[in-house]
């Protein structure tokens, strides 16, 4: 639509545009073809370690896999779609590209696509097959959401801290700092943001608390209520809309939200742990562990965040062991906590990130093998606000004792959970994939499929309804059907087949946590 621009404001002159096209495999009569073929990798050999020796401390069973080749980075997108994207995101221009494989020997060259949604806070939607497609279901979804557009997001901080980094889909502006063009975004957009202290720290006095404000200005696209006017001065256009016999009208209308809030500061590290956001620190994680991906290879991603999960345990217990005394402190020297028991708020990060380096994310195979994939589930991680990529990452397991009846619920995902549960039927739900797996005894005793009036079927309805593009769904009878697709969620247990990544996430959890144990060990000894 036609309207008036504010200033040097990026997409001055067009406030809106929602732009989505749909392909049936690769783009072939567009000026932007895509050849079919993953294309040449843009990357040489790099070293995936620092000589320093303190930041090459790794796994050693983990080490020589890693060293064995080149990095694992995307190849280059085509530079006509890399234009495209900064075009569509200087103009106002929302793009959500639906991909549909019509031949599943071809890739469809996602990796350069995916640059037309990548700023515009739009979606790449993916779909392997013609029988798995739900263009119609996802495209309602996207249509019937609420959008600002247009918005212009400015992040202020007290004087102590400032941004070093920001996350998500929006653009730093060319001139002034702290100021980001947003195309679009809806109520599951989430952006994050690196501080850096600019001198010795915050202030003790309670009362100079630092403070934090964002700023929020955008277009909203809205109906006009009977009483509205549809000359009020923030509207910049009007169209109508014809429902059979009732004629709504809409217009387009600035908003502008204003958040200030004082920052509480923690008085000690542990005061600190305490208020850990499992959910925030995994989307910063995955952020950070994306753009490593891309500059330096999927290798190097797995080593920082397994290197971090390593300086956090050490931290940790250096903080714990010099607030205890006697034989408990000695214990954590000698045996160190790595699942945090002490800290109610950070118990669930050693599963957590254990399953990010064992999905798809990281797995230097499944790009070598299948890179429409790996791009498409990289855009879902990177474009999921917090409790979305969380059970992206970590799937939500559902015991059921009957159809009609939950056994219990965010069970742990391996086989000795399972055993301990009284389940006939369980759902994992991995956010884009749903899986139903009845038990032997479950398919003996119950209809498959679950009927339509059953809690089960009601349970994955709602699943559905509620996701902002609709999962595939998996049904499996144990003993007649292939159980690959349940026992891959049991991420877990020991990985069926090598990952290319050389962590020992691959061996499964505990052996995952023992080799960080054993990293955590030789720190404190050298302490």
């Amino acid at each position: 639509g036609d309207g008036e621009g504010e200033g040097d404001r990026a997409g001055a002159g067009l406030p809106f545009c929602h732009v989505m096209p749909f392909l049936l495999g690769p783009a072939a009569r567009i000026g932007g073809a895509l050849e079919p073929g993953e294309g040449e990798r843009a990357s040489t050999r790099q070293s995936l370690r620092a000589s320093d020796p303190e930041e090459s401390r790794g796994f050693a069973f983990g080490s020589k896999s890693r060293l064995s080749g080149g990095p694992s980075i995307p190849p280059a997108p085509e530079p006509f779609y890399r234009t495209a994207g900064l075009h569509a995101c200087s103009g106002n221009i929302r793009c959500d590209v639906y991909v549909i494989a019509e031949d599943a020997s071809r890739t469809c060259n996602l990796n350069s696509l995916q640059c037309l949604v990548s700023q515009s806070g739009g979606r790449l939607f993916y779909y392997p097959s013609i029988d798995e497609c739900k263009v119609p279901q996802d495209v309602y979804k996207r249509l019937s959401q609420r959008h600002a557009l247009n918005g212009t997001l400015r992040i202020r901080t007290a004087s102590e801290y400032k941004v070093t980094c920001a996350y998500g889909p929006l653009v730093q502006h060319h001139k002034y700092n702290n100021l980001y063009h947003v195309v679009a975004c809806d109520r599951s957009t989430s952006y994050g943001f690196d501080f850096a202290f600019t001198g010795s720290g915050f202030s003790r006095d309670p009362d100079l608390a630092p403070t934090l404000q964002l700023a929020f200005q955008y277009t909203i696209f809205e109906p006009v209520g009977d009483g509205d006017a549809t000359s009020d001065s923030s509207s910049e256009g009007v169209a109508s809309e014809d429902n059979g016999a009732v004629k709504r009208k809409h217009v387009l209308r600035q908003r502008l939200r204003v958040y200030t809030m004082q920052v509480n500061v923690a008085k000690t590290v542990v005061d600190l742990y305490k208020n850990v956001n499992p959910f925030a620190v995994v989307f910063l994680l995955v952020q950070k562990a994306s753009k490593i991906v891309f500059e330096k290879g999927i290798e190097e991603a797995v080593t920082l965040v397994e290197d971090w999960l390593i300086i956090l345990a050490h931290q940790y217990n250096l903080e714990y062991h010099s607030s205890s005394s006697g034989e408990e402190a000695g214990s954590l020297t000698s045996e160190p906590d790595v699942w945090f028991e002490k800290c109610r708020a950070m118990q669930s990060l050693p599963r957590l990130v254990h399953a990010l380096l064992r999905g798809p994310l990281l797995s230097a195979q499944l790009m070598r093998s299948h890179l429409d994939t790996w791009t498409f589930r990289h855009s879902t991680y990177v474009s999921n606000p917090p409790q979305d990529l969380v059970r992206s990452v970590y799937p939500v397991l559902t015991v059921y004792s009957s159809l009609d009846t939950i056994h219990s619920r965010r069970n742990l995902l391996n086989r000795a959970s399972l055993e301990s549960r009284d389940g006939l039927v369980y759902v994992v739900d991995a956010f884009s994939k749903i899986v139903v797996y009845y038990t032997r005894e479950g398919v003996q005793s119950y209809p498959f499929p679950p009927p339509q009036e059953s809690l089960l079927r009601q349970d994955l309805n709602d699943l559905k309804q509620r996701r902002c593009l609709s999962p595939a769904l998996v049904m499996i009878r144990g003993g007649v059907d292939d159980e690959r697709p349940f026992d891959e969620m049991l991420i877990e247990e020991p990985a069926e087949e090598a990952r290319g990544s050389g962590s020992p996430a691959e061996y499964g959890l505990t052996p995952f946590l023992d080799a960080i144990k054993q990293e955590v060990k030789t720190l404190l000894a050298e302490a």
